[in-house]
């Protein structure tokens, strides 16, 4: 149907809505596959910055986090004002970080947290900054990360936690004790 009437005005809401129904279904690669087709045939709809958002979720989803880094990298500036922005800028982070790219997903989390320090997944991005560091970081980055979450105000529980296991790893004993206190 929507082959047959591409051309018809609510053709670009029906493969939207068909795209978004396939993830309501459970259904990621032929979500995906919708969120693609309604990219390439309406990249002007102003429906394009959320389908590219939901697309580069999917394609997390589906374990293809440097797909879905081509989409979110230009998303801040192609769509400046989009709601999904921070969302966009927390999710590319957390892609790069997935795959490989530990020093730019960190730093796209970090820039995250600065400028969105109230967002809900604020402190999902300080938890993969933690997550990451403790994995591979160098001595001064988890000496820096630490001291971010302990000046942290007002000082949220995973915050402390954080900060008492880089401590740890840090063979900071006390200062691990003295964190997981506060909590």
């Amino acid at each position: 149907l929507l082959a047959a009437n591409a051309a018809a005005p609510v053709a670009p809401d029906a493969m939207y809505g068909r795209a978004w129904a396939d993830l309501e279904l459970k259904r990621p690669e032929a979500a995906a596959a919708a969120f693609r087709q309604f990219l390439a045939a309406w990249p002007d709809s102003p429906l394009t910055p959320s389908a590219t958002f939901y697309l580069a979720r999917t394609l997390v989803e589906l374990k293809k986090p440097a797909d879905a880094i081509a989409l979110l990298a230009p998303f801040a500036s192609r769509y400046p004002n989009h709601a999904f922005v921070p969302d966009a800028r927390y999710l590319l982070g957390w892609s790069r970080l997935a795959a490989g790219k530990t020093s730019e997903g960190l730093q796209d989390l970090r820039d995250f947290v600065s400028a969105h320090p109230r967002h809900e997944l604020t402190v999902a991005a300080r938890r993969a900054i933690a997550d990451a560091l403790l994995k591979g970081g160098k001595k001064a980055e988890l000496v820096q990360e630490y001291q971010s979450l302990i000046a942290q105000s007002p000082p949220t529980a995973e915050g402390l936690y954080d900060a008492g296991l880089i401590a740890q790893q840090l063979g900071r004993g006390k200062d691990a004790e003295a964190a997981w206190r506060r909590l």
